[in-house]
């Protein structure tokens, strides 16, 4: 076996994870903005609000289900 043979592993790591982001962000992006369209037609004047409210419990979805993801297996 060569010992000089170097493992592309960290390459094909980072060419993963870039690819997971641009997948995420491709995603999310066109949702948000249909979303704070569809906001501004049911209530123009509430807007910002409205669309904080929405991330804050998105947040907080995203929170507790990390959370439950990390610690539940802890508590089996």
């Amino acid at each position: 076996m060569n010992s000089k043979a170097i493992t592309p592993f960290p390459r094909l790591i980072a060419g993963i994870s870039i690819a997971n982001f641009g997948y995420i962000v491709g995603a999310i992006v066109p949702i948000a903005l249909l979303l704070t369209m569809k906001l501004a037609m049911l209530d123009p004047e509430n807007v910002t609000k409205n669309f904080s409210i929405v991330s804050i419990v998105s947040a907080l979805v995203g929170i507790a289900g990390l959370y439950l993801a990390v610690f539940g297996r802890v508590y089996k």
